[in-house]
């Protein structure tokens, strides 16, 4: 089984072939991101480049940059994390 982790701006599903389980950083921890992201994100741009290239079962994603494309670096840290424990064959 090939699993992509993105870390990004968040995923739109609707956008991709493949079953995205979508997540966000809040308040230090790591949960499940129900807001799915209205428009082409680059994360979605992302995801569609890798499933035209390359084999995939399945996304991760991990929204860590707000709505400005900012982010921090201890959320990226704690992505990183919470990915290598999920074994995922590419970050």
């Amino acid at each position: 089984m090939v699993i992509i982790a993105i870390i990004d701006d968040g995923v739109n599903s609707e956008e991709v072939k493949h079953r995205v389980d979508s997540y966000k950083i809040f308040q230090n921890k790591i949960v499940r991101d129900i807001d799915i992201p209205k428009e082409s994100s680059h994360g979605t741009i992302c995801a569609r480049i890798i499933e035209k290239r390359g084999n995939v079962d399945f996304f991760y994603s991990i929204k860590i940059l707000d709505e400005n494309g900012r982010g921090n670096i201890e959320a990226l840290c704690l992505a990183l994390e919470w990915f290598a424990d999920k074994k995922v064959n590419l970050i």
